[in-house]
């Protein structure tokens, strides 16, 4: 959604409009909820949206129909703007809340399972392995059977 604001944005009144810190906006929350590879996507995908707007704009194929200082001294234009901004900043905290209870969560349970005490053999960093008086493997932890190559 942040997108297509964005964009439309950007075709319509070039740098005037919040265009570009929505595309900011879109880019960061798609970098925290998607991870890194789709966040540099849209990054690059921004960034070339804007530089071909930029070459409509230098061309003439896009013109401003209003006059700059109309549109910046518009109260309509600043309430849409501080929208906008809100907008973005409410999504943004959003995202990162809700990405910390996820960290958090995530925590507690590797807490929880290292408390235990196969939980304490199963995330040793070196292998382990239990064997009978025979010899005979009767349990090991991840770390051996990565080690192995056996599940």
């Amino acid at each position: 959604m942040l997108t297509v604001l964005g964009l439309g944005g950007l075709i319509s009144l070039g740098l005037l409009s919040g265009g570009p810190a929505l595309l900011l906006g879109a880019i960061i929350l798609t970098f925290l909820l998607f991870g890194s590879r789709a966040g540099v996507v849209a990054f690059l995908v921004s960034m070339i949206v804007m530089l071909a707007v930029y070459g409509l704009f230098a061309s003439g194929a896009i013109v401003l129909q209003i006059e700059p200082s109309d549109y910046i001294a518009s109260l309509s234009t600043w309430i849409t703007r501080l929208a906008a901004i809100a907008l973005v900043a409410a999504m943004v905290g959003f995202s990162i809340s809700s990405f910390h209870r996820m960290l958090a969560g995530a925590l507690n349970r590797e807490r929880h399972e290292r408390a235990t005490p196969d939980g304490l053999v199963q995330s040793a960093p070196a292998g382990i392995l239990f064997l009978d008086q025979n010899g005979a493997i009767q349990r090991s932890n991840r770390r051996i059977e990565l080690l192995f190559g056996y599940a």
